[in-house]
């Protein structure tokens, strides 16, 4: 059956610790007003071998960089303010923190499902004993270097492995390539895949047909929200599994001063070029590539040579006239490209849904409303409650000050 109990969750989880391992918690939800961080210690020690751990987080403000002092203090891991990859950097910092967690007790975790929904995001990891497994967080752990003066970013793990023996990593960038600007750490965070596309297939199989439409029969009957779920998952089905965090295209065209090209043919132009390219489950306007971030800069140079920017554009902004003026390294094709899955065509789903009312967010904390006194949740038998004292009229200050 069904126990509810109330009471300080930390401490009961931690009550497990010295029970048999096959007590120990199949599925653990955290599921807190704000960061789950100061339960995750407890959670990854008590969760069973191979069990379920799911993690929510609200505090976005902190985690998107908006407060990166306080994101730091809970995860020990710095964000980058305004990058436009905050959603899935989130993510990365959460399960980066929750891998560094359960490396201090000998486990490992293994993503199954990290989506950002609405205005929070939800991670679904396997906890495993695996203390070999641990060894490998350095090379699925690292960090972020972001240029800052234009969207120019890479990655690299903490350590990389030859020949049996692990090195630490080189810093892919000193100064951004582009720009000659400086370079921002952020970090660290998550590197290796944040969904298992097997599970994520699977569970699409139980809501969709064989032409992927969504179908109101079994399991799916009972989801009120099903075509919603089924637009994430199908989103999430066609992210490149191993390519951390994405360009926005608003953000590549702001650089330079130029027009947006269609999405389409920035597409048609990487897959020329020998790279891979998809969209992002969160954010609309995603470029997730595997392609050097030169490549998507001679692709708007190319654009550029088409839809010219104009002379006050590159004269008031150095920045859009140091990127222009380089030399492309890229021959760029913006023509479609044989051979592409459906011929680039991508199934129907409800991707991106709208928020389900105005002024959707977080509202504010709940606040335990105490009884009169200490008695507990219904109050001591007698009313103890001090009335406030009366506010005087004038007559009575004038009293007080004739005495």
């Amino acid at each position: 059956g069904v126990e509810a109990r109330a009471g300080d969750a930390i401490a009961y989880m931690y009550a497990y610790l010295d029970r048999h391992a096959s007590e120990r918690f199949d599925v653990i939800d955290l599921d807190p007003y704000g960061t789950a961080a100061p339960f995750l210690d407890a959670a990854v020690r008590t969760v069973a071998d191979g069990g379920l751990l799911c993690i929510t987080c609200t505090d976005m403000a902190a985690m998107s960089g908006g407060h990166p002092e306080t994101c730091y203090g809970r995860l020990g891991a710095m964000p980058v303010p305004k990058g436009g990859y905050c959603q899935e950097l989130a993510i990365r910092l959460m399960l980066a923190c929750a891998a560094t967690t359960a490396g201090r007790c000998g486990r490992t975790i293994r993503p199954v499902l990290s989506v950002g929904m609405a205005f929070y995001v939800r991670c679904f990891v396997e906890v495993w004993d695996d203390k070999r497994g641990v060894n490998e967080h350095c090379l699925k752990i690292g960090n972020l270097y972001q240029s800052t003066r234009c969207p120019t970013f890479a990655t690299a793990p903490h350590a990389t492995l030859r020949k049996n023996v692990y090195h630490p990593s080189r810093m892919p960038l000193s100064t951004c390539p582009e720009t000659g600007g400086d370079i921002k750490v952020a970090g660290p965070l998550w590197l290796a895949p944040i969904h298992d596309q097997e599970v994520v297939a699977a569970a699409l199989g139980r809501i969709s047909d064989a032409n992927n439409a969504v179908v109101a029969t079994g399991l799916a009957a009972t989801l009120a929200t099903r075509a919603n779920v089924h637009g994430l998952l199908t989103s999430v089905s066609e992210e490149l599994p191993d390519v951390p965090l994405y360009y926005r295209l608003p953000d590549l065209t702001r650089a330079v001063g130029c027009s947006a090209p269609p999405r389409s043919r920035i597409e048609n132009a990487v897959h020329n070029a020998g790279f891979r390219v998809s969209a992002q489950h969160k954010e609309p306007q995603a470029i997730k590539t595997d392609a050097p971030s030169s490549l998507l800069w001679d692709i708007l140079r190319a654009w550029v040579l088409e839809h010219p920017v104009s002379a006050k554009t590159k004269k008031n902004n150095t920045t859009a006239a140091q990127i222009l003026e380089k030399e492309p390294t890229h021959e760029i094709n913006f023509s479609r490209p044989k051979g592409l899955k459906n011929g680039g065509q991508k199934p129907k789903a409800v991707r991106y849904p709208m928020n389900p009312e105005p002024n959707w967010g977080p509202k504010a904390m709940a606040k335990a409303k105490r009884g009169a006194g200490d008695g507990g949740i219904d109050g001591p038998s007698e009313d103890t409650t001090i009335a406030p004292p009366a506010k005087k009229s004038k007559d009575d200050d004038a009293g007080e000050a004739q005495r």
